[in-house]
């Protein structure tokens, strides 16, 4: 083993950063995650934003505890590449630093949006494979531009998360196309940056980094990075990928048709195909696929993890408790306890996750409900039944959007 090469991947998630590490042969070593939280500027409707110190401080941690805990030397790891959730976005001003930092669910650009939608709806969904929403880039640099002017002029790089986390690791400014299709500033056809959509919102192309393929030797770790992570000044920092793609890579979806289900804080379902198809009616998203000469159609049952994850928080007090207590994981707990509950959940339904519709779903603040509950019968309508009763709600809205790709792909 001492001679042994690893690789390591960085994932900045919506919930969390997570890190593994992995044999050359793909099996995992050792992996640590972290919950993050995020900023929610009372003065700016629908904002959320994070600390990109704070985040930063959680990747180190990730990092230093991975190789802790995987007892492999620094010297070992062949190489670093990272990936992340997609429509997060960095803004560097010309000293490096963030001048903007914020997740793909920071919809300040709600305003931006319709006007967007209404001058160059069409025209944006066949460049970039997406219709105006507020949490595209353009929607929220249309926002930074109109409300602080002075931060819009001293923008000088764009990054997408993933590409922030090799920017923090090698000081390269790089991207790829498959994070790159997310932002809604790049040509899924041409898989380049779209001049037309950077002369439409007024930014300068200078300030979206270079394009490299996914997989490609962009940099080596610095100096710097090194004494922060306890990586080796050196190792080799290799592109990565948006985080659902990735995911497609690693479920081996790659030729025309292989779909795969990518459950995480939404659940995106993709199907990987070998030209860019689009929705006539414009209900879904195209990106570039993370392989080259690949795309993907997707259809996305929205809120789903990231519900369960308000069930845990809101309703889960007790359940967190006796985990630390137990050394587990508090939705281990929910899930032995939902095993008992019928299907159906006794009558109570939830409604929170859905079938997507880029032009509508998508543009609607993440609400739910929850309905069924008899008052009289706490014990077949309770906390139980209502944890099932979002999973089922899940798992309908899965096979509907399942369904919505083999009908665009025809």
């Amino acid at each position: 083993m001492p001679n042994n090469k690893f690789l390591m991947g960085i994932d900045v998630g919506t919930g969390g950063g997570r890190c593994f590490i992995f044999d050359l042969d793909g099996k995992e070593i050792a992996s640590t995650y972290k919950e993050w939280t995020y900023i929610f500027p009372s003065n700016i409707p629908y904002a959320v934003e994070f600390d990109p110190d704070e985040m930063w401080r959680t990747i180190k941690f990730c990092i230093k505890e991975t190789l802790a805990k995987s007892k492999i030397s620094p010297n070992q790891i062949a190489g670093v590449s990272s990936t992340s959730q997609r429509q997060g976005l960095v803004l560097l001003d010309k000293g490096g630093n963030e001048l903007y930092a914020a997740p793909n669910m920071d919809s300040r650009g709600y305003i931006e949006a319709e006007e967007l939608e209404k001058y160059y709806g069409k025209d944006i969904y066949q460049i970039t494979g997406r219709w105006p929403l507020p949490f595209f880039g353009p929607c929220r640099l249309l926002w930074i531009k109109k409300h602080q002017p002075e931060k819009f002029k001293a923008i000088q790089k764009l990054l997408m998360l993933s590409d922030w986390v090799l920017y923090k690791l090698g000081q390269v400014t790089v991207s790829e196309p498959s994070i790159a299709s997310s932002s809604m500033l790049f040509d899924v056809k041409k898989r380049q940056w779209s001049k037309e959509i950077a002369g439409w919102i007024g930014i300068s192309e200078n300030i979206l980094p270079e394009i490299h393929d996914s997989g490609e030797y962009v940099g080596n770790v610095t100096k710097k990075a090194s004494s922060e992570t306890g990586l080796k000044e050196g190792t080799p920092i290799i592109t990565g990928g948006a985080d659902t793609q990735c995911g497609l890579i690693g479920t081996a979806a790659i030729e025309r048709g292989q779909t795969t289900i990518v459950a995480g804080t939404s659940t995106p379902v993709q199907m990987a195909t070998e030209e860019p198809i689009l929705s006539k009616e414009m209900k879904t998203w195209t990106s570039a696929h993370a392989m080259r000469n690949r795309w993907v159609l997707e259809s996305n049952a929205i809120w789903t993890g990231l519900v369960f994850r308000w069930f845990r928080d809101a309703l889960g007090d007790l359940e967190k408790i006796i985990a630390t207590i137990l050394n587990v994981d508090a939705y281990e707990l929910i899930d032995k306890e939902i095993e008992s509950v019928p299907e159906g959940c006794n009558g109570v339904i939830a409604v929170f996750s859905n079938i997507m519709d880029a032009k509508r779903t998508l543009k609607t603040r993440p609400r739910g409900a929850i309905f069924g509950i008899a008052h009289n019968r706490s014990d077949l309508t309770g906390k139980k039944e209502i944890a099932r009763a979002i999973i089922e709600n899940t798992c309908f809205a899965v096979l509907g959007n399942c369904l919505q790709l083999e009908d665009i792909s025809k």
